[in-house]
C-alpha cells in the first residue's frame, strides 16, 4: 500500500483520536483488525486492534473477546454513528474474535477484507 498522509498514523496495538479536520488511519493490517470509529462529536477514534493469543479454542476466543470488549468500552466516548474496519486476514481466529466483539457492539460495523489500511 502506498504511503498515505494523515495528521495521526496510529500504529499496531494502538488508539488514538483524532479532532474534527484532523485525519487519521492506520495501516498493515495483514494480520490484525484496523477500525475507524466516527463519533456524533465529528471526532474520530482509530484502533489497531491485534491479539498475541492465537485465538484457536473457544478458551482463547473468550478471553480476546473480553479484551476487545474491554479496550472498546474504556476508551470510545460519545456516541458513535459509524464504524468502518479492515482487514487482510481470514475472518477466523483471533482476527474473527475482534470482529465479532466489534460487529456485536455495532451491528451496522462495516468490513473490508481486502485492504490492510483504513483512513479518514
Amino acid at each position: 500500500m502506498p504511503n498515505v498522509n494523515v495528521n495521526i498514523l496510529v500504529p499496531q496495538g494502538a488508539l488514538y483520536t483524532a479532532t474534527s479536520g484532523q485525519s487519521i488511519g492506520t495501516d498493515g493490517c495483514a494480520t490484525c483488525v484496523g477500525v475507524i470509529f466516527s463519533l456524533q462529536d465529528g471526532s474520530r477514534v482509530c484502533a489497531h486492534f491485534d491479539s498475541a493469543i492465537p485465538g484457536t479454542n473457544s478458551d482463547q476466543t473468550d478471553e480476546i473477546i473480553n479484551q476487545t470488549r474491554g479496550i472498546i468500552e474504556a476508551n470510545i466516548p460519545g456516541v458513535v454513528t459509524n464504524v468502518r474496519a479492515c482487514t487482510t486476514a481470514p475472518l477466523t481466529q483471533s482476527t474473527g474474535a475482534i470482529w465479532a466483539t466489534i460487529l456485536s457492539l455495532y451491528a451496522d460495523a462495516t468490513i473490508n477484507t481486502n485492504v490492510n489500511g483504513i483512513y479518514s
